[in-house]
């Protein structure tokens, strides 16, 4: 190749890489056993924030069985969030799975408030359990109420997943996201790791097209009476991208399906 040849070479790759000027990006671990499976690292635009991910293997609640992460380009360490699969936390199989036809309209913040806050893989492992006891057991539901659990490890723990019909908040189960935090978060904030992974998982379902890009985020009190999810996480979602102060359910289909 001639000189000038390698020159225009060059200016044509710069010039495709500086169209997306990546600020974030998303890893998705398809395969950990076998790296060559892996896709590969999708930027998103500065000017909207839209997300091209490369597929991946995903199991039946739509996620990836193995491992995700999101990096935040902001110049300080990228942060990590991995989801840990139904398998992994020892699940039982749900009694029934009733599905709803995507993307999520709502983003719903909850506290478990019992079981408490959990900082190892082990104990929150143990937690996504009690909450499955309690609410397959004891309240006869078909499952875990939640989609997602977010552990103090800063892990990502799979409930029902997306787009599975939820039991976590009354005329929103068939278009949300319940997204639990596990702990007591009334007086006190998660860790910056909780808050960061809540992100990510909320990032990654947009990327997906989970969630609809002009979601509404809410607290689970703003849709039934209760303290859940804490004042203290509360006030700091409030400060967050779509959170909606006067939650909008005209959408609500008013179709009813078992807990």
């Amino acid at each position: 190749m001639t000189a000038f040849g390698f020159v225009l070479l060059s200016m044509m790759v710069l010039r495709e890489l500086n169209q997306f000027k990546p600020e974030r990006y998303i890893y998705f671990n398809a395969n950990p056993e076998n790296p060559a499976l892996n896709a590969k690292i999708v930027g998103a635009t500065r000017s909207n924030n839209t997300y091209r991910v490369c597929n991946g293997s995903t199991d039946s609640t739509g996620v990836g069985e193995n491992t995700f992460s999101q990096r935040w380009m902001n110049e300080t360490t990228p942060l990590r969030s991995r989801i840990i699969s139904r398998s992994e936390w020892g699940a039982r199989d749900p009694i029934l799975v009733e599905k709803f036809t995507g993307p999520s309209a709502f983003v719903i913040i909850h506290h478990s408030y019992t079981p408490a806050a959990c900082y190892t893989s082990d104990d929150c492992k143990k937690a996504m359990r009690s909450m499955q006891d309690f609410h397959q057991l004891e309240r006869g539901w078909n499952d875990i109420g939640y989609s997602f659990g977010i552990g103090g490890d800063g892990n990502i723990y799979v409930g029902r997943g997306f787009n599975v019909v939820g039991a976590h908040a009354p005329k929103y189960n068939d278009k949300s996201v319940g997204i639990c935090l596990i702990g007591d978060w009334r007086t006190e904030l998660p860790t910056d790791k909780m808050l960061q992974a809540t992100r990510d998982l909320i990032a990654f379902g947009l990327s997906r097209g989970y969630i609809h890009r002009q979601y509404e985020l809410l607290g689970h009190r703003q849709v039934r009476p209760t303290e859940c999810p804490g004042d203290r996480l509360y006030n700091e979602i409030t400060k967050w991208p779509h959170f909606s102060p006067a939650p909008n359910n005209n959408k609500n289909n008013n179709k009813k399906y078992k807990s």
